[in-house]
């Protein structure tokens, strides 16, 4: 008797592709930032692992894997907001808002039929999910406060095991549970952020329109007037000021030493993992250096122009920022560092603070 083949298996190529399960609507537009090259079995048996619990629907996975690469299932989400009587406009919303998803209007999304023992299964499994994020948000201060230190006793463990067995004891009583606790903490934190955002957004696109508002809200983190460092360029910074002098390796390391285009791919060594690949980039930096200064005073120009634009449209808001700015700020700093080693025990103003203009 023949094997039996899994449902998700592409016939073509054997593969693993989720999309064969049925007549769904897949997007992995804020996953694929994170992996942009299809995972390794090991990645994704790591994300499996670590999303097992963020089911809205049981019987029916959020995460798919297409071609190797996460996608959200977005028909899941629309046929429980109609079954609550929802309507199209709030799912829009709450796609935009949480996963970063924005679909067009006219996006034809096909439904998974419920009968009322799936709408109630639905109900509880999300109401289960958003309890868990909102207690993962309010750990978020002792998560930052005390992840770094974690990860180097951790990792000193991990090197001193001297058996299969005694790693998996390991696993299995410290490092699942800690980062299952992560999970939640960084899932609860991107959703407790996420109407803030939207909401600020929405009113920066109605005053100076979407590119603008995209440069003000990629700059808030780099504080309120733009005038500190973004997230996305601090690695680079960081290794001129290595070069330079300013900055130790240690505490480069420390700070950016799980940073990198392939950070997801847990097969691959972080840069604090190897040895070389610090020595190697500021030799790379020496022979090819990328003009780090030109590049924030870049940054800088262009997000003057467009508060200055903005400034123009809504002069009480750029007069006082840390009303307007402030609270979205908080929460977008804080999505920034809700990850693995980042974290200080610092609770930015304005946190929980939803107002962002008069």
């Amino acid at each position: 008797m023949p094997p039996k083949i899994p449902p998700n298996t592409d016939p073509f190529s054997g593969g693993w592709n989720d999309s064969y399960l049925g007549d769904y609507l897949w997007s992995n537009a804020n996953f694929g930032e994170a992996v942009s090259q299809a995972m390794t079995p090991l990645a994704w048996s790591v994300l499996q692992y670590s999303l097992a619990q963020w089911v809205f629907l049981p019987g029916y996975s959020t995460v798919g894997n297409i071609a190797g690469l996460p996608y959200v299932n977005i028909s899941l989400f629309a046929s429980l907001f109609q079954a609550a009587g929802r309507d199209r406009e709030a799912l829009l919303d709450s796609l935009e808002a949480t996963l970063y998803m924005p679909l067009p209007q006219e996006m034809e999304i096909p439904l998974i039929p419920l009968n009322w023992r799936g709408v109630l299964s639905g109900g509880w499994a999300s109401a289960r999910v958003g309890w868990r994020q909102q207690r993962g948000a309010r750990r978020l201060p002792q998560y930052l406060a005390g992840n770094r230190a974690w990860f180097d006793a951790a990792r000193a463990r991990i090197a001193g095991v001297d058996s299969g067995e005694s790693l998996a004891r390991l696993w299995h009583r410290e490092l699942a549970p800690h980062l299952l606790a992560g999970v939640w903490t960084v899932l609860g934190t991107v959703t407790r952020a996420a109407s803030t955002m939207l909401a600020l957004r929405r009113k920066l696109e109605d005053l100076v329109g979407a590119g603008d508002a995209n440069l003000l809200i990629a700059n808030l983190n780099a504080g309120e007037r733009g005038e500190g460092l973004i997230a996305s360029l601090g690695p680079v910074a960081g290794l001129a000021q290595v070069a330079a002098g300013a900055l130790s390796r240690a505490d480069y390391l420390s700070r950016y030493g799980h940073r990198g285009p392939h950070e997801f791919e847990i097969s691959r060594p972080r840069p604090i993992e190897d040895p070389s690949w610090l020595e190697a980039e500021l030799a790379r930096l020496q022979s090819d250096p990328p003009d780090v200064a030109e590049m924030l005073a870049g940054q800088q120009a262009r997000f003057q122009a467009a508060w200055e634009r903005l400034a123009a449209q809504a002069p009480r808001q750029a007069r006082r920022p840390q009303r307007a700015f402030r609270p979205a700020a908080g929460s977008g700093a804080l999505r920034i560092r809700a990850r693995p080693l980042d974290g200080a025990p610092v609770r930015p103003e304005g946190w929980g603070d939803q107002r962002i203009g008069e």
